[in-house]
């Protein structure tokens, strides 16, 4: 894990590089055409749901229902505020510095503020791949469902904010990158809280 750690903290830096640099368009502009081209009305509201389950309003949600699952001394909750809170934290300083305009293109969404990295791709990663840590380590039965169903989830948010035109696909490889940086480091900081049963590997 540590070794995975330390490529994926180097490559998000030369991605950051290219991306100041203005060296991504020959990434971004296939991918963004090929999702596009898909383009249908009701394609573009399944796409503004998926985009959902990564918002503002929805993790502002699941951070109140943490907060009351402490009541119940459910520690796990703590993990996941941790990992919303660090993951938004994150990416509010890293778009202030790094100030990357959003694609000039159609907008199928309302977005505010500057593209890179994306905030609902970093909070996905990081959310939901901390869902996946959790379960691994518990009783759940069918636990390569859980990991098949949240990548997918994961992966769909990431095209979801491509397609509706507020993020090029550069930026949603930066927001997942730092998503499991920020996953990878709370693990080891707060896995202490579950006596172990988090581990760091």
């Amino acid at each position: 894990m540590k070794k995975r750690l330390i490529i994926s903290f180097i490559f998000l830096i030369i991605w950051t590089i290219f991306i100041k640099t203005n060296n991504t368009s020959w990434f971004d502009e296939p991918i963004y055409n090929f999702i596009i081209s898909f383009k249908d009305y009701a394609l573009t509201s399944v796409m503004r749901i998926i985009s959902f389950f990564a918002s503002a309003k929805w993790l502002i949600g699941i951070c109140l229902v943490c907060l009351i699952s402490l009541l119940w001394k459910k520690y796990y909750s703590l993990y996941l505020m941790c990992t919303l809170f660090f993951s938004t934290g994150c990416n509010l300083i890293l778009k202030a510095i790094l100030k990357r305009d959003r694609p000039s293109i159609l907008w199928l969404t309302n977005e505010t503020g500057f593209s890179y990295p994306s905030g609902h791709a970093m909070a996905s990663m990081a959310f939901y791949g901390a869902i996946m840590v959790l379960v691994k380590y518990s009783n759940v039965s069918s636990k390569k469902a859980v990991y098949i169903s949240t990548g997918i989830l994961i992966f769909l948010i990431g095209v979801s904010r491509v397609y509706l035109g507020v993020h090029y696909p550069s930026d949603i490889i930066g927001g997942w990158i730092m998503g499991y940086i920020i996953l990878c480091v709370l693990d080891y900081i707060v896995g202490g809280i579950y006596e172990g049963t988090i581990k760091w590997r």
